[in-house]
């Protein structure tokens, strides 16, 4: 039997990656471990089923978003999972540092867990994660997700050259590494909401629903994503105008568009999007660029197919039509699939639209 064995340097890992989200953490009462961050893969093995053992200190108890819990196990746990993409996907949180808590009243488990240098409110957080999981199962009709996590941490910086308050998207949890300065000490709806709405629609969009390139992963490289300001945008617009009622959103992704550099305006959605596969947030008026044009394209959109339909029918019609059509084919859909599917779903021919919106800017 072949048996491959490496190490991870946890602290030297912070200390060279700037970026929060990208680290796992390691204190004296605490190890947040992210998978992608920590585990290897066996190039032609990804599809396989892996069973996880973790060991550690016999009176740290252990969480992982793969299998939430209130009880926690010490020092030893066990997680089967489908895949590595599965296993990379989830976060991994030992010691007696870590701060759980879960809300009632939700639809499905829905959890806090925190490591946190000053004082929070987990029910704070709770709050807003029910508030978003409420929404989000009002306006998709349906929650894919059989639980769900909202991992936080609250770090005094190790450096001035650290970066802090960026968020990730997971399959069934959000994780997200910010200063003690933002730590969420109350329950205030106007605090923040937005990004737990805009991050848990992720789980519908992109992550049971996505474009070529998105999944599956090419773990040996980065990615070519074409549909980035898919995945964002129309998150944007779901989560802030739709969910949120914040209909001012759309005079900033407009002035988002019409501000940018001419260098963002001479690329189409396309090739803006190619872009930011590596530069979405190293230059982020790209980013910012790419969810604003998705965003108003969205927009655009939901105002023909009312018209068009007297009302009947919306943009959520056209986004419920690609997660139907992913869960029947199981499979990224092609560029050019995106707009006839959505046109199918909402029976509405939406090519006109789509073609505007290809178009560079300027």
């Amino acid at each position: 039997m072949e048996k491959i064995s490496y190490e991870v340097d946890l602290k030297k890992m912070e200390t060279t990656l700037l970026s929060a989200s990208e680290s796992s953490k390691l204190r004296s009462n605490y190890a947040g471990l992210l998978g992608y961050s920590v585990f290897g893969f066996v190039e032609g093995l990804e599809k396989q089923s892996i069973v996880l053992e973790i060991y550690t200190e016999s009176n740290w108890p252990i969480f992982s978003t793969l299998k939430p819990s209130m009880n926690r196990k010490l020092g030893k746990d066990t997680y089967e999972v489908e895949n590595y993409s599965i296993l990379a996907d989830g976060q991994y949180l030992l010691g007696s540092g870590i701060e759980l808590f879960q809300m009632t009243g939700a639809e499905i488990p829905l959890f806090v867990a925190a490591y946190a240098e000053t004082s929070i409110s987990l029910e704070g957080i709770g709050n807003k994660g029910l508030l978003a999981l409420n929404g989000l199962s009002k306006y998709f009709g349906y929650i894919p997700m059989p639980h769900y996590t909202l991992f936080y941490e609250y770090l005094n910086p190790i450096t001035e050259r650290h970066d802090y308050g960026f968020s990730m998207e997971h399959l069934n949890s959000t994780s997200s590494s910010n200063e003690i300065s933002r730590a969420s000490t109350s329950y205030d709806p106007k605090a923040r909401v937005g990004t737990v709405v805009h991050h848990m629609a992720h789980s519908w969009l992109p992550l049971r629903s996505y474009g070529t390139g998105y999944r599956p992963f090419e773990w040996q490289t980065a990615p070519s994503i074409e549909t980035i300001w898919l995945n964002e945008g129309f998150a944007w617009y779901i989560s802030y105008y739709d969910i949120l009622d914040n209909k001012a959103i759309l005079e900033f992704f407009t002035n988002t568009i019409n501000k940018a550099p001419e260098y963002i305006q001479q690329k189409s959605l396309r090739e803006l999007s190619l872009v930011g596969s590596t530069q979405y947030g190293l230059d982020f008026r790209i980013g910012k660029n790419l969810f604003s044009r998705g965003a108003l394209l969205a927009r655009d959109l939901d105002v023909f197919i009312q018209k068009e339909t007297g009302g009947e029918r919306s943009f959520r019609d056209a986004i419920l039509g690609l997660l139907k059509w992913t869960e029947i084919n199981q499979r990224a859909f092609n560029y050019d699939e995106i707009e006839p599917i959505m046109s199918d779903a909402s029976n509405v021919d939406l090519s006109a639209i789509w073609k505007k919106w290809q178009q560079p800017t300027k």
